[in-house]
């Protein structure tokens, strides 16, 4: 498989040479300081503007920092487009303000769309205020089909589902 979601990348034996990781959140900056760890060149791609949203913006450039001297790229404010898988991997294409950016990478990690167990909690009452990525809107499970996955990423998992990619 060459698009893997965090439960399948840490059963995983391969270390693969480049991977892209789409989320720069909590699992997703693990997953890319591990691999970069064990010799993978490593690209984050997240759609905020900072790491660890919504973390504090110094921690979260320390951060940048820090992965930037360990080699790993790291790009926010990005959003995947496309992703088409062929036989050496994944070429991402990658809207990175008002441009485009192609990355290629012989695996991906889906590394958004977790979802916490939050029943019960009254959260039907916040729809429609603000955070930091704009309205809130909680949606029930069951509606997105398990397991939990970003609506802005069902376009790309159909798309390698058609080409016969296994996620």
């Amino acid at each position: 498989k060459t698009i893997l979601h965090s439960d399948q990348a840490i059963l995983s034996t391969q270390c693969p040479a480049s991977v892209a990781v789409i989320g720069g959140g909590a699992v997703g900056v693990e997953f890319a300081y591990w691999y970069n760890a064990f010799g993978s060149r490593t690209t984050i791609i997240e759609i905020a503007d900072q790491l660890l949203p919504p973390t504090d913006r110094e921690i979260a450039d320390l951060l940048a920092k820090s992965f930037k001297r360990q080699g790993i790229t790291a790009l926010t404010s990005a959003r995947v487009e496309s992703a088409v898988p062929g036989s050496g991997g994944v070429t991402l294409s990658v809207r990175v303000g008002d441009g485009m950016k192609t990355i290629e990478a012989s695996m991906v990690l889906v590394a958004v769309g977790r979802a916490a167990t939050v029943q019960g909690l009254g959260l039907e009452e916040i729809a429609g205020k603000k955070s930091w990525l704009g309205p809130l809107y909680p949606v029930k499970l069951h509606q997105m089909g398990e397991p939990f996955l970003h609506p802005d990423l069902i376009p790309i998992v159909e798309r390698a589902e058609s080409l016969g990619v296994g996620i």
